[in-house]
């Protein structure tokens, strides 16, 4: 299998952070724990390829996770609520989704490969 170096486009209309906004949010957030900020904002913060920051905190995360397993959910009997998913996944209460499907869920087109500008593959819907 091969890929294909791609260039991603930022995300036009998106509000995004930077790194210090993310991360004293974050800081706030996490009740002044300093390292769950530095690693909430440099692994599971969503980015794109050229190191955009489109989430402020965890709450943003949630919401994107939650937002797309209520799509999902939508698909069978008693689905739940995009509030009620999100209610779960908040503050890290109830559900604490591994590192993968923090980082995955819910990422449309934006990607990461590591290389400022380039990567690896497109990810359709």
């Amino acid at each position: 299998m091969t890929f294909k170096n791609v260039a991603i486009e930022p995300q036009t209309g998106k509000t995004t952070y930077s790194q210090d906004e993310a991360y004293k949010a974050s800081q706030i957030y996490f009740k002044g724990d300093d390292l769950a900020a530095r690693v909430w904002v440099n692994k599971y913060a969503l980015k794109d390829s050229f190191g955009n920051l489109y989430e402020l905190t965890p709450d943003d995360m949630h919401r994107r996770l939650a937002s797309e397993i209520a799509r999902i959910e939508k698909n069978y009997e008693n689905p739940m609520s995009e509030e009620q998913i999100f209610e779960l996944l908040k503050d890290f209460k109830y559900i604490v989704p591994q590192g993968g499907p923090m980082t995955g869920i819910g990422r449309s087109a934006i990607l990461r490969s590591g290389l400022p500008g380039v990567a690896s593959s497109p990810v359709s819907r």
